[in-house]
Parts: C-alpha cells; structure tokens; sequence
C-alpha cells in the first residue's frame, strides 16, 4: 500500500540495497534525478555506527543519506512539509549542504537530525511518534 501511494505520481521507490546502484545508473545515463530519503527509520544494532542527542534521548542514527551524498557529491536539502489545513501543504526546500565531499564525518547526519529535532519541537503533533526510535541503548 505504501509503495502505490509514494510511487502514484511518478516517483519510484527503492529497497536500500539498490538505491546507490541505481543512482549511478541514473547518473551514467544522464538522467536527472532527485533522490529522497526518509528518515524515520532506527538502524538495526549491527548497523548503529553514530549516536547523537535527540529530544533528549540517546539514539542511533542511520547513516545512509550522508554516505550515499559525499560519494555522489550532491547537495543535501531538508524537505519540511507542513500542513496549512485539511488536503492543503506547504512545502519548504532547507539547504543543508551544498559541496558533501567538504564535509566532516556526521556532519551532514547531525545537521539534519538538529532540524529535525526544531520542527518536532515546533510542531509535535505532527510527528509519527508510534515508531520505536529509541528501541536500543548504547
């Protein structure tokens, strides 16, 4: 069901082990693409490799985002989609970074966990808190 409605307009989903494969494939093609990334997910336990603070809890963050952007070297925009009133939104394009390989190690997977964490603080309701973000402990 999730995949008819994210793919009803056009868009086509990817299982994680074929995203970066295919985003080269795209790129060797000159295909001009725009790849997004939701993050709502918790690394398994052999995946957690980076741990920040986020609304004041411990918590692994997958990684995925900022590894495939400095291999591809393609600017990081935070998309916020905020709800105006029923069946109407208002989207906003945040530049993270523009030049990914310049960056350091978690850098991009921090700044997008802080802007996150401003627009859950602003707007809570509005977050998906069922998901079990906090299902490990370091």
């Amino acid at each position: 069901m999730y995949i008819r409605i994210r793919e009803r307009f056009g868009a086509k989903t990817l299982t994680k082990q074929d995203t970066l494969r295919s985003m080269l494939s795209y790129r060797n093609q000159n295909i001009f693409t725009i790849t997004a990334f939701i993050g709502d997910q918790t690394p398994n336990k052999r995946n957690i490799h980076y741990w920040t603070n986020f609304l004041n809890q411990d918590t692994p963050i997958l990684q995925g985002t900022e590894r495939i952007a400095k291999k591809m070297d393609q600017a990081v925009v935070y998309v916020y989609m905020r709800k105006i009133k029923r069946g109407y939104y208002e989207v906003e394009f945040i530049p993270l970074f523009d030049k990914p390989k310049q960056t350091n190690e978690f850098e991009i997977t921090e700044k997008h966990t802080r802007v996150l964490e401003e627009i859950i603080k602003s707007e809570p309701a509005y977050w998906l808190w069922s998901h079990k973000r906090w299902k490990h402990k370091r």
